[in-house]
């Protein structure tokens, strides 16, 4: 307590300490025999002066509650608006030091175990009410703190670790009077408005010094500078802001849409970093490296009937890196990535925003993160996908809006036993495509597929396979071949460094897992030794002007020394094209009316075309050859002539 004299005067026992004439009261002798001192060491600056202190719990405009011991002081002083005018004032101060802070809604449980939401610990929090005396008595509040650490709490798969957290408030005058308190004009001006908090456990005074930007006016704010693991596989990092409200929804289940009324969390943030998989943060990540990520992530949690309670998230990703996936056996790359979700409470209820941001004139979210706009029809689902390009051994290469899928997975290997991963898998359909090597190969129209990687997770091996389908291909890169047909399949099966490789079909019936949508493709091939690359399809082949034939050709995918005429030998990349008890023709016309050679009945034939390896697409040299044989073989188109063989 420092209290005015009849002049309005007090004493600055600041000033005294400072010059070195502290006023020291001495208050007793222990029972040591130690003389007992007290040194006075308020500030005149705050002019009449009550000061005390306990112990509290304070709600904070209902965005925050905090709790623990506290200070108050009631002072007088001058402070600077955001209009740059001085007005002297009364002040009301009220500190808070090392105490716990919720912004989210408490649970019935006493030791806070029922809480939902962010509770900050270690805090210092400052609040102050500021009167004008005087001209238009107007009152001002406002609110400033540090911030040690944070958690989430009724949120078990979410982990959070805080660089830096705030909370601020500066509230204006009245709803006619946009006028706020701008600290930081005070605070450069040299008369920086510090508040005392309470004293440590050490005996030493905190503060909390306010530097509110009168400039921003009427501010309510929660912002944190965070890291957040969701789950085990998604990681976000960088600045957030915090909302709480208590709001209308609708809920719906398929058709079936309700009202009813929730305390809602959004947490929301822009320009963040974010990685999506394993082992984020270290040499060994595996995943998506995104930046200038924004998102709201919504937390509903009913206030009436059942109690029921949805989570929904929407982000977006400037720029995607791929991380620890691309290999010499696959590479992939993205450039953008979007994620949806609406989780559906215990009764498959999920919140319908569509219908509540129309019929209730709710919004959650900003255009500068991200708005929760799912529609409610759509139910419970996670949708991640983004524009990538895919080339899975060096033999299917494909472009297009995929889905994304990451879980552990165990499964069984062509070596025998089982191994467990972290498995990345990848799907997409209506797409097009390539299959080939260099430039020679099938370009493929309406393509679905499914690709997963397997990561070993107690060790390095690593195994990739993929399954697709396709229709209206051709064959392009082969002079003088051209290849027509639909109902193309790929199977790849690439193995790990020690020749294992994944035998799905074992890890169906065993396992009872399945990789794969029914409206992609489902990853089904047996496990062998070395791994496979494959693919077939029923087409029309006419080779060179004098072959023609129409059968299931299988394709498969090699590398190669080969020996040239000039003794040369030269590393290819080869596509061997490959069909057996197939009737073919060779001659003019095949396939038509007129058509004029040879009828082969149950021909075993083999295309191998060779494109020289290590050398730029359009400088590397080609060569081809083909080799069959038949059982029997008939004139066709020469009437007057009969051959049978």
């Amino acid at each position: 307590m420092n209290k005015i004299a009849t002049d309005k005067t007090v004493v600055d026992f600041k000033a005294m300490q400072t010059a070195g004439s502290a006023f020291i009261a001495t208050t007793g002798v222990n029972a040591a025999g130690i003389t007992q001192t007290v040194t006075f060491s308020t500030e005149g600056i705050k002019g009449d002066l009550l000061q005390v202190y306990g112990h509290a719990t304070v709600n904070l405009f209902d965005i925050a509650t905090v709790s623990g011991g506290f200070g108050f002081e009631r002072s007088s002083r001058a402070v600077t608006l955001s209009t740059g005018v001085t007005v002297n004032t009364d002040i009301v101060a009220f500190g808070m030091t090392d105490v716990s802070a919720l912004i989210g809604y408490a649970g019935a449980a006493s030791d806070g175990s029922d809480d939902f939401g962010l509770r900050f610990k270690n805090v210092d929090l400052a609040l102050v009410s500021i009167a004008e005396k005087g001209g238009a008595n107007r009152k001002w509040t406002a609110v400033d703190t540090t911030i040690g650490t944070a958690e989430f709490v009724g949120l078990p798969d979410i982990t959070l670790g805080v660089n830096s957290a705030e909370i601020m408030v500066n509230k204006r005058a009245s709803v006619t009077d946009a006028t706020v308190v701008d600290f930081k004009a005070m605070q450069t001006a040299g008369n920086a408005f510090q508040v005392v908090t309470g004293v440590s456990a050490a005996g030493v005074t905190k503060t909390v010094t306010f530097a509110l930007d009168g400039q921003k006016g009427d501010l309510l704010k929660v912002e944190a500078d965070v890291s957040i693991a969701l789950g085990t596989y998604v990681m976000l990092d960088g600045i957030i802001g915090i909302e709480k409200s208590t709001s209308q929804l609708k809920v719906a289940n398929g058709l079936a849409v309700t009202q009813t009324t929730a305390n809602v969390l959004t947490i929301s943030g822009g320009g963040l970093n974010a990685f999506v998989g394993v082992n984020g943060g270290t040499a060994q990540e595996t995943g998506l490296k995104l930046t200038d990520v924004s998102f709201t992530l919504g937390l509903f949690d009913e206030t009436v009937g059942s109690k029921r309670s949805w989570t929904a998230l929407k982000a977006h990703a400037g720029s995607v890196e791929i991380a620890g996936i691309s290999s010499d056996s696959f590479s992939i790359s993205a450039e953008s990535i979007d994620v949806a979700l609406n989780k559906a409470s215990e009764d498959g209820t999920v919140v319908a925003f569509d219908t509540t941001a129309t019929a209730l004139g709710v919004t959650f979210g900003s255009v500068q993160t991200s708005v929760l706009d799912m529609k409610g029809n759509a139910g419970d689902f996670l949708k991640a996908s983004a524009v990538f390009d895919l080339k899975v051994g060096s033999f299917f290469d494909v472009t297009g809006l995929f889905t994304l899928e990451m879980a552990t997975r165990q499964v069984v290997l062509s070596s025998g036993g089982t191994v467990n991963t972290d498995m990345f898998a990848f799907g997409a359909g209506g797409l097009d495509a390539f299959v080939g090597v260099s430039g020679v190969g099938l370009n493929i129209k309406n393509v679905d597929f499914q690709l997963a990687l397997f990561k070993e997770k107690s060790g390095s091996r690593n195994w990739t396979a993929l399954k697709g389908s396709g229709d209206q291909l051709a064959i392009v890169g082969i002079p003088g071949v051209t290849i027509e047909g639909n109902n193309l399949d790929v199977a790849i099966n690439i193995a790990a460094s020690d020749n294992s490789s994944v035998d799905f079909a074992k890890t169906k019936l065993q396992l009872g897992v399945t990789i794969g949508r029914a409206d992609t493709a489902i990853l089904d091939m047996q496990g062998i030794a070395g791994g496979s690359i494959s693919a077939s399809g029923q087409v029309k082949l006419r080779a060179f002007d004098f072959f023609y034939a129409e059968a299931t050709l299988v394709f498969q995918r090699g590398h190669e020394t080969v020996t040239l005429n000039t003794g040369a030998a030269v590393e290819v990349d080869t596509l061997t094209i490959g069909a057996f008890d197939v009737t073919a023709f060779v001659g003019v016309n095949g396939g038509s009316a007129d058509e004029m050679g040879f009828k082969i009945d149950t021909v075993d034939f083999a295309m191998l075309t060779m494109v020289e390896s290590g050398v730029a697409p359009a400088s590397a040299r080609k060569w081809s050859a083909m080799k069959a044989s038949a059982v029997s073989v008939g004139f066709a188109g020469l009437d007057f002539m009969e051959l049978s063989g």
